[in-house]
């Protein structure tokens, strides 16, 4: 992956890797353009996800065929942060220089570097998923989910009530994998469960071997990773052929990835904000996106920012003056906030009460397991309230 030494040549490369749609601002004119911008890891040495900006091109396309919002059409503009902070930063930096409306992602592990960019204009981060305290406590934040926590507290919870009693916790090096590890142990133990192993993999690790060896010896009956998907492939199979029949907890892989590992897949259960890509309830986001580009990936990616754009069109809709603070003042009052692919409206006038999570609106995590094809979701979402009061206290 690009590593840069100084903030300057992040920017000058973020610059670099911007694209837009359009010249003109979100200024609030009577029809001027409503302009998003996707800020997400699109390519990088260790992964990237394209697909966001075909996600977020397609709710665009979808709601300017109908018009626009209000008569306002969407532009998108898109920056890959390359899986660097400082080039994440920059991103932030061009979408403030650029009067932006709004910001949305597929992933990116830095929103604690944009958030405190987009805070000097009140630009609104939607559809992030928040894994540092800057992210979670940022008022400009609107996550859809649980963030990294919940979802891989979801699983946890999922993989002890499926008779796990004994788990193996492995997370990246990033101090936000190594923080999300630490509460999907805590949360074990509360449900009662041991924690009988813990270790961490570097995202460009060429051999998982012995961490693999040392998970099995310590007798761990499942195991939970908050690893990068490069790397998560790799463990899973060296897993399955080390213990062919032992659970391994994770997020943010989808089909066509868990397809690659081939009858390992049998032993994964994935915590997810939103319901599986072969759901009924993403018909209407797989339709759209494939209208827009037949060729996209349906991910929880491109899914992400396809809602994220959605979610700033509903915000918008009604105002006087559309800009950034009048869309982040909409979305701070907004009560019942429809997101496609999940099972119920968001609230995001009302965070749920857990110490340290001021953003968290919803609780629910979807929880699916493997068939060899598709992931299936179980039959109810997780609800992990109880659990992260449990392991943080209540707000």
């Amino acid at each position: 992956m690009p590593i840069f030494t100084a903030t300057a040549v992040a920017a000058v490369t973020a610059v670099a890797a911007c694209s837009s749609g359009g010249s003109s601002d979100s200024s609030g004119d009577s029809k001027s353009p409503i302009k998003i911008m996707v800020i997400s890891t699109l390519q990088s040495a260790a992964f990237g996800f394209p697909e966001a900006v075909d996600g977020a091109e397609a709710a665009a396309a979808k709601i300017n065929a109908a018009g626009g919002v209000d008569g306002h059409q969407i532009e998108i503009s898109s920056c890959n942060d390359q899986f660097d902070p400082n080039t994440a930063s920059a991103c932030a930096q061009k979408a403030v220089s650029e009067k932006l409306a709004g910001v949305v992602t597929g992933y990116t592990s830095y929103g604690n570097k944009i958030l405190p960019v987009l805070a000097a204009a009140k630009i609104p981060f939607v559809g992030l998923i928040p894994a540092t305290d800057t992210e979670w406590k940022s008022s400009l934040a609107f996550p859809f989910g649980a963030g990294s926590t919940g979802n891989f507290t979801g699983v946890t919870i999922k993989l002890y009530e499926q008779g796990c009693k004994k788990l193996g916790s492995i997370a990246s090096v990033a101090a936000a994998s190594i923080d999300t590890g630490k509460s999907v142990e805590n949360a074990f133990k509360h449900l009662g469960g041991e924690v009988v192993y813990t270790a961490t993999i570097p995202p460009t690790a060429a051999d998982v071997s012995p961490q693999v060896a040392a998970l099995v010896k310590s007798g761990a009956e499942c195991v939970v990773t908050t690893i990068p998907p490069a790397v998560e492939l790799s463990f899973i199979k060296a897993a399955y052929a080390a213990a062919p029949d032992m659970p391994i907890g994770l997020a943010g892989i989808d089909d066509e990835v868990a397809a690659k590992v081939g009858p390992a897949g049998k032993n994964i259960v994935k915590g997810d904000t939103a319901y599986p890509a072969t759901s009924n309830e993403l018909k209407p986001f797989v339709e759209a996106l494939h209208a827009f580009n037949a060729s996209a990936a349906v991910s929880s990616w491109s899914l992400n920012a396809y809602d994220g754009v959605e979610v700033i069109a509903q915000a918008a809709k009604g105002l006087d003056k559309v800009d950034a603070a009048s869309i982040t003042a909409a979305l701070s009052k907004s009560t019942s906030v429809k997101v496609t692919g999940y099972p119920e409206p968001i609230d995001f006038s009302k965070p749920q009460p857990v110490k340290g999570l001021p953003r968290l609106f919803n609780p629910n995590v979807v929880v699916s397991h493997f068939d060899g094809k598709h992931f299936i979701a179980f039959p109810k979402p997780v609800n992990v309230l109880s659990a992260l009061q449990a392991v943080r206290g209540t707000a």
